[in-house]
């Protein structure tokens, strides 16, 4: 009797397994520091962010996402965006145990350069693409205003949607 439940609890052992490595605790926490990839492609080399803007609220919006972010700093924080909130986006997807720089909004039609002075806050908006073959999270980039040094924010990760 023993040998007949042996490849059923054996079965269900893998897939608890594979569950876990995939959508259970080992999922990739949404707030590890971005791909280093980034600071070739889009940084130019520049300095990291000193005045990071802090991540004051998340919500789900129908299509997407809404991130409230909040300039504490001292220094004019610039983004790309528009007058709505939208927000130039940044994916990176999980691959291979780490996020991974994939692609960004090229187009930027209808944006502009956005400030964000100190102590003010914004609410951006997103979505997740649908093309993703892996989690993805997207991310915003700030430069700052004078030193033109720059930095990624994640507004949100795969993680935090609904599935």
């Amino acid at each position: 009797m023993s040998r007949n439940i042996l490849p059923f609890v054996s079965a269900i052992m893998i897939t608890l397994t594979a569950y876990s490595l995939f959508r259970g605790p080992y999922y990739p926490l949404p707030n590890t520091p971005p791909d280093l990839a980034w600071t070739t492609k889009i940084f130019n080399q520049s300095r990291p962010l000193a005045n990071i803007p802090h991540v004051i609220a998340k919500t789900r919006t129908r299509d997407g996402f809404a991130v409230t972010i909040k300039n504490a700093g001292d220094t004019t924080l610039v983004y790309t965006g528009t007058e709505e909130g939208g927000v130039q986006l940044f994916q990176e997807l999980f691959k291979f145990g780490r996020w991974k720089a994939a692609n960004w909004d090229w187009c930027g039609t209808g944006k502009k350069g956005m400030e964000l002075k100190p102590g003010e806050t914004v609410t951006l908006y997103g979505r997740f693409w649908r093309d993703a073959d892996a989690p993805q999270r997207m991310l915003a980039k700030f430069i700052d205003r004078v030193t033109f040094d720059s930095g990624f924010v994640v507004l949100a990760s795969e993680g935090e949607r609904e599935r």
